[in-house]
């Protein structure tokens, strides 16, 4: 239906929008009432928002303060730092520590001899860098004693001159710098090692006094060193043992650090002679760690048959077969290789084995060849080039150093020593003849010269051994360890076998040592073996399989686990039935061809991400050189460069070194020594880090304080906040008796809980916290107008004298004030349940009702508002018609008169 177009009616005259719309004003009243009071909900809603948001913030300050992290910062501080920079990197403990450099970190170098120009073309050959395999290794003093170590301190050497020298022991960490320091004392007293044992030799060729060994300053580092209580009218005294085995002695230190590693399910099979056997899993829950751990538990798989302790001699073990009878006594297994019984016959019912101790110094012959060791060495027959042959007896030695100390003291003409690469031995004729050739040949069916690479017929004066394969990566080789401690990065890489089947090898965090990596890899159904190489450095991948297609190990996804232990690649035929083989080593070599000039080779080691960075240096006209350095810093980075196949001299230019602090130490004691690859030292201190920057020879003052500003800044937060909500409760529920106005809160249940709970909260003593037991004590109290007032010089006191109170008073369990605070602030605002969250929903609730009847009420007046202006539109038309009807009668009665 139409609408009337003209708010006056033309017939009436009558304005019918504004008559409707008083009409409509009178029927609305019931509908702006209700409006009214969503309004005024609507203003105390956003009130009480508003103050629900200003407690949410005090519970944000109380949540700070109640945390023992945010309580107490720490400022860490360096007395010099042109020699140590400390910052703090955690929690560190509040403290004064006193820290001596002794080391600054080192990168290896080298260089070659100069070469006339870049362009200059090498030889064809292989260029060839050993990170590891290094024999001239030195026993750790913590590893010393059976584990015990050696207390570090001073020693007093009196010479046979009468002449003394305290020895500053304090800082050696190796054997090798014990010898070094005595040797360096200004005595002319010799240190020297012979087995397990210090010799010390007097040089001074007089009598006026014992040679003697004391203690300083009440220690006991003479005694632990095997010298106590030295004090002979000799030249030369020889200490007591200090490399044995004890219960405690760490099995990953064992074998030249090659540790012990143990298979998932038997160890061992040990046969005895009443006919039995017994399988031994020795690690059925979890791996021992220690060499008393792995006896025990040895012990525990049958204990009235069979026995394993360690031997008389303190080197090895030895199992003991309880039973009688016919049978034989006989240990196999791969815990049995590792211990030295397989193969080795019983006397007396007991099996002795091999030698686990590490020497004093070098490498254990068991260790050389990849770790399959040279057999028993019996002798060797050497014949000097004045034609004088000696057979030097090595029965018995267990080490290289046994077989350099023997040939050195067998009158020969020659003597023994390292070679330069320190991976061998270096043979050297003394006698400056030339009447034979220098001969060193097998005198044993054990083929020991040819197994040390000393067998020589040579008109030369010196041989210098192969490299002796000093086995460096064992099964229990943390992969952290790899690549001169670069490490693996984990991940995942698949293995295609001969005949195109294809598995996933997964490295994941659980992935620890380089035996973990081969019992994931031989865990594979398409006959691929994994298992340690013959050079010592590295893991072979062998595919068992005969098919035709190439055998392959690549990265996936992009990963890099297969690179990184040196595996990703194609397969190499080998002898045997369609073998083919990967070799996973640490030993770098590069192919270099006779077109390749010095400045091909440096990018050739450079794109090649191998071990070593080179560039060159031109010094002058036709003087270039090569040099290398190490990609990793410290002793990780050591390597040798070996070039001489590819016509190039090289020369080590800098040694890999560790930064060494001690911490803790003092003029009489040593401290903690702790090492680094780099000249930042993590956690010598717990929670800082230092930065050395150079040798002190005095200790520098590390100063680790309270800084209280943390807590401190949480502390007036939380009053800034509280005087908030108090300036906030204030406003809302204010009444002005002059002008009849009050606050939008004025009366609310709610507010006045919030007020009282929060008076209560900030002022009440909390007796289970110990002796501080408000924040009144630490400062913080409430003034006569109801708000809170921070004292900082009252808490700065009390956090100098009483830190743990406050600790306790702030962060307990349950009873401090955070926990209070908590339980408090959540019963206002928290989501479930709480007063000013459910105040805040009701209203809301409420709103939604009325917005509703208001909508309804609406809708009616929409529909009234129709039907008034209807009914005018129809009284005009009816009024409009009656006139028109009037008019019409007027117009008859006219025209009949």
């Amino acid at each position: 239906m139409g609408r009337i177009q003209s708010s006056v009616g033309l017939a009436t005259g009558i304005d019918i929008q504004k008559t409707v719309d008083q009409l409509m004003s009178v029927s609305a009243r019931p509908r702006d009432q209700l409006q009214t009071r969503i309004k005024g909900l609507q203003a105390q809603q956003i009130a009480l928002n508003e103050l629900t948001a200003l407690v949410i913030g005090a519970q944000l300050q109380t949540d700070r303060i109640g945390n023992a992290s945010n309580l107490s910062a720490t400022a860490v501080s360096s007395s010099r730092t042109s020699v140590l920079n400390a910052t703090s990197s955690g929690s560190p403990t509040v403290g004064n520590y006193s820290v001596q450099v002794l080391q600054t970190a080192q990168t290896a170098s080298a260089a070659s001899s100069p070469i006339a120009s870049e362009s200059e073309l090498l030889q064809a050959g292989e260029f060839v860098v050993r990170t590891g395999g290094f024999v001239d290794g030195s026993a750790n003093l913590d590893d010393l004693r059976g584990g015990a170590g050696i207390s570090r301190g001073l020693v007093r050497i009196t010479d046979r001159s009468g002449q003394s020298k305290d020895v500053d022991l304090r800082f050696a960490s190796t054997l090798e710098d014990v010898m070094r320091s005595i040797n360096n004392s200004g005595l002319r007293v010799n240190a020297r090692i012979n087995g397990d044992r210090i010799v010390l030799s007097d040089l001074t060729g007089q009598t006026a006094s014992n040679l003697m060994v004391e203690e300083v300053f009440g220690g006991r580092t003479a005694s632990d060193l095997g010298l106590g209580g030295i004090n002979v009218a000799s030249s030369s005294a020889t200490g007591g043992d200090v490399a044995f085995l004890s219960n405690a002695s760490r099995l990953s230190t064992l074998r030249d650090n090659r540790g012990i590693s143990f298979s998932s399910g038997k160890d061992m099979t040990v046969s005895l002679k009443d006919g039995s056997s017994i399988d031994l899993d020795v690690n059925s829950s979890r791996d021992p760690t220690t060499l008393g751990q792995l006896v025990a538990n040895i012990n525990a798989i049958s204990p009235s048959k069979l026995e394993a302790k360690i031997n008389s001699s303190g080197d090895g073990l030895e199992l003991v077969d309880k039973t009688s009878g016919s049978g034989t006594f006989a240990a196999t297994g791969k815990l049995a290789d590792q211990l030295g019984f397989t193969g080795t016959a019983e006397v007396s019912g007991s099996i002795l084995g091999a030698r686990i101790q590490s020497t004093l110094s070098g490498p254990l012959l068991s260790s050389l060849r990849g770790g399959n060791g040279i057999g028993v060495p019996s002798s060797v027959s050497i014949t000097n080039r004045s034609g004088v042959t000696t057979s030097v007896n090595l029965a018995g030695a267990t080490s290289l150093r046994d077989v350099i100390d023997r040939i050195n003291a067998s009158n020969t003409g020659v003597t023994a020593s390292l070679n330069r690469s320190r991976t061998g031995l270096l043979i050297q004729d003394v006698t400056g003849a030339t009447t034979s050739n220098l001969i060193i040949a097998d005198s044993d069916a054990n083929g020991t010269a040819t197994k040390l690479g000393i067998a020589t017929n040579s008109d030369l004066s010196s041989i210098d051994s192969t490299p002796l394969g000093f086995q460096f990566v064992s099964e229990t080789t943390s992969l952290s360890r790899l690549n001169q401690g670069r490490g693996v990065r984990l991940g995942n890489f698949v293995i295609t076998n001969s005949q195109g089947l294809k598995k996933t090898i997964v490295l994941n965090s659980n992935t620890k040592t380089v035996g973990d990596v081969l019992n994931s890899i031989n865990n594979n159904t398409i006959g691929i073996q994994a298992r340690l190489n013959e050079d010592g450095d590295g893991i072979l991948i062998t595919d068992t399989t005969s098919g035709t297609s190439d055998f392959t190990i690549v990265d996936d996804q992009g990963g890099n686990a297969a690179l990184d232990l040196g595996i990703r690649g194609t397969g190499v035929q080998k002898s045997g039935p369609a073998r083919r083989e990967i070799q996973g080593s640490q030993t770098f070599r590069l192919s270099i061809a006779a077109t390749d000039s010095m400045s091909d080779v440096v990018k050739k080691i450079n794109d090649s991400n191998g071990p070593l960075a080179a560039s060159l240096l031109t010094s002058g006209p036709s003087n270039v050189r090569m040099l290398f350095t190490s990609r990793s810093s410290g002793d990780n980075g050591r390597f040798y460069a070996d070039g001489e196949s590819v016509g190039l001299n090289i020369n080590s230019t800098g040694t890999g070194r560790d930064a060494i602090v001690s911490v803790g130490g003092s003029s009489e004691t040593a401290g903690t020594l702790v090492r680094s690859s780099s000249n930042t030292v993590q956690n010598a201190i717990s929670g800082v880090s230092l930065t050395v920057q150079s040798v002190s020879t005095d200790p520098v003052e590390v100063v680790v304080s309270s800084n209280n500003s943390t807590l401190e800044k949480n502390l007036q937060l939380f009053v800034d906040q509280f005087n908030k909500i108090r300036d906030k409760v204030t406003k809302e529920t204010a009444f002005d008796a002059s002008n009849k106005t009050s606050g939008l809160l004025l009366g609310n249940p709610e507010v006045l809980r919030t007020e009282q709970a929060l008076a209560r909260l900030v002022s009440q003593r909390s007796f289970a916290s110990g002796q501080v037991q408000s924040l009144d004590q630490l400062g913080v109290s409430l003034n006569d107008k109801g708000k809170l007032e921070f004292d900082k010089e009252k808490f700065s006191k009390i956090m100098a004298s009483n830190p743990d109170g406050v600790k306790s008073f702030l962060t307990k369990e349950s009873t401090g004030f955070g926990a209070r605070a908590k339980v408090v602030i959540d019963s206002l605002v928290g989501v479930n349940n709480s007063a000013l969250v459910n105040r805040n929903n009701t209203w809301t609730r409420q709103i939604d009702a009325l917005n509703d009847r208001v909508n309804s009420m609406t809708a009616r007046l929409d529909k009234e508002r129709e039907r008034l202006l209807l009914q005018f539109f129809r009284m005009e038309e009816s009024i409009t018609r009656i006139r028109n009807n009037a008019s019409g009668l007027g117009e008859i009665q006219y025209l009949s008169r």
